[in-house]
């Protein structure tokens, strides 16, 4: 027979109040703590999760929705996160959209007949009311690696990334500058704003045909670097904006016969583990994974704590990305450049 919270009771002597607020995540004097923990491996007690949802309306869940599982930087934060949710006692419940909006709006719905306490989500591209219609309103909502105006959120700035990544590429001499970037999401397009940026401060004329929209697949990268390498005046540098477009530019660039940096510079984004074995070293901007994970995770808890909505102040995380320098970018003379293009 399973045991029961009476047996902790008569166990360790703690009143049922107690005990309840110790497995319910609450606040325990520290010597009470270690006896109900004490006791809970030594009557190997399981809390039914079923049955305390019915009794509470919680089930001690949280639902998260990605774009796509196969990210490295996806499962990244699925895992920062998952790791905080789980010392507080909740169980992370994740979907993949396949970058489809539509299967975007199917795992929010599931999720949302599944209960969960609450909802982290990295938007396909949908607009906010769009996702505040498919939740309840009890249920929090924070997002990732987007801002959304009185949604919670974690991100980082990534005009300032932007701007860093094709700043150091300017301090370098490099004048033609293409850009890869996904056009379909906000993060994108910030990325694109602080290339923008860096460019005018230097006083270098934007030329569409150097920036190239994708959808931020690994062939995306591959066809938008192949363009970019079969201009008549190529690009010296390029900056590709996420990690799977480091793959994708880095593998046309191989099979064009290229090679970096003596053909051409290249600067990347987030250092998941393709850029540190490439061989010269990729130089990227590398985002605070771990950092953003744990602050998702708090943020959330937080919000689930307060039952009224109105208690929950919206609160935006937005941290740097560190560039980290490879040997991936050439100093060239701009001048000299200029009379072999």
């Amino acid at each position: 027979m399973s045991a029961t919270i009476k047996d902790i009771r008569k166990k360790t002597g703690l009143s049922l109040a107690t005990i309840s607020k110790y497995l319910n995540g609450g606040n325990v004097l520290p010597e009470n703590r270690e006896k109900i923990g004490g006791a809970i491996k030594e009557l190997h007690y399981h809390v039914n999760d079923m049955a305390r949802s019915l009794v509470t309306s919680q089930t001690r869940s949280v639902g998260m929705v990605v774009p796509s599982m196969v990210s490295p930087f996806h499962g990244s934060l699925i895992r920062y996160i998952e790791s905080e949710l789980k010392q507080a006692g909740y169980s992370l419940m994740v979907c993949d959209s396949m970058d489809d909006a539509e299967q975007e709006r199917d795992n929010i719905e599931f999720l949302s007949r599944k209960n969960v306490d609450g909802l982290v989500l990295i938007p396909t591209g949908r607009k906010i009311q769009d996702i505040l219609d498919l939740v309840p309103g009890r249920v929090p909502i924070i997002t990732l690696d987007v801002k959304w105006s009185g949604i919670s959120g974690v991100t980082i700035d990534n005009v300032r990334a932007g701007y860093e990544a094709t700043s150091y590429l300017t301090e370098r001499g490099h004048r033609r500058i293409g850009i890869i970037y996904i056009g379909k999401q906000c993060t994108g397009r910030q990325r694109l704003k602080g290339y923008c940026k860096a460019l005018a401060k230097r006083g270098i004329q934007r030329e569409e045909v150097l920036e190239i929209a994708t959808d931020g697949t690994v062939d995306g990268a591959y066809e938008a670097m192949n363009q970019l390498l079969s201009l008549d005046r190529r690009p010296t540098a390029v900056f590709t904006c996420n990690h799977d477009m480091n793959i994708g530019a880095v593998m046309a660039m191989n099979d064009a016969g290229f090679r970096y940096p003596t053909d051409l510079s290249i600067i990347g984004f987030d250092d998941l583990l393709i850029p540190s074995i490439l061989n010269p070293r990729l130089t990227v901007l590398e985002q605070p994974m771990e950092e953003m994970g744990n602050a998702a995770a708090r943020i959330i808890l937080e919000h689930m704590r307060h039952t009224d909505p109105a208690d929950r102040k919206a609160e935006q995380h937005v941290y740097r990305a560190i560039l980290h320098e490879g040997k991936s970018v050439e100093r060239i003379d701009p001048e000299e450049a200029e009379k072999n293009s």
